[in-house]
């Protein structure tokens, strides 16, 4: 009933700050008085945009940027809040179907805010096949609108020309996926 309003609606975890609907609710964020955007729901890039470039290190401290993959391969960029969800990712979406994503010669990368050392102790210890990307102050998941107080769970397939075939919040199934990188 408030989302019908559009009146600020107090919120006692955060002093000084109030939820703003946007939208009838479809959108929300949070605002303080300082102007800082908390939890901005940000829009998925657009399907046949050009993937913004970036450049990050990985958990072994290579640098890694987006436009070295072009030309050469898909890449599937798995935004994540912190490690441990990362493992819920593969067991829940994708185990099982790793070799399904590696036979269409699709590269992952995961990325988040974890430091280099984190990510690297635990990519050893759950054996995870794929790369690690540390980003820090979460620039890139801002440009892909999956940054906010925490980094929103989200996939994107870029195709070999750099540009989004798929994109979605949550844990998508890897044949979705597949499907959307396997036409271009």
């Amino acid at each position: 009933e408030h989302c019908e309003s559009n009146k600020p609606m107090v919120n006692p975890m955060y002093k000084n700050c109030y939820f703003v609907s946007v939208k009838r609710c479809k959108q929300v964020s949070i605002a303080s008085d300082h102007g800082f955007d908390y939890l901005a729901m940000k829009r998925l890039l657009s399907i046949g945009s050009l993937a913004p470039d970036f450049t990050l290190v990985d958990d072994s401290g290579r640098v890694v940027t987006l436009h070295e993959f072009r030309g050469k391969s898909p890449v599937l960029l798995v935004f994540y809040v912190m490690n441990a969800t990362l493992v819920d990712d593969v067991n829940f979406a994708i185990a099982g179907q790793l070799e399904k994503i590696f036979e269409f010669n699709i590269d992952i990368l995961g990325l988040n805010p974890g430091g280099m050392s984190n990510h690297r102790s635990f990519r050893a210890k759950h054996d995870l096949p794929f790369r690690l990307l540390v980003d820090k102050g979460k620039k890139v998941a801002s440009l892909y609108g999956a940054g906010g107080l925490l980094v929103k769970r989200t996939v994107y397939g870029i195709d070999p020309l750099g540009r989004i075939a798929y994109a979605a919040r949550g844990m998508p199934s890897p044949d979705e996926i597949i499907a959307a990188l396997s036409t271009t």
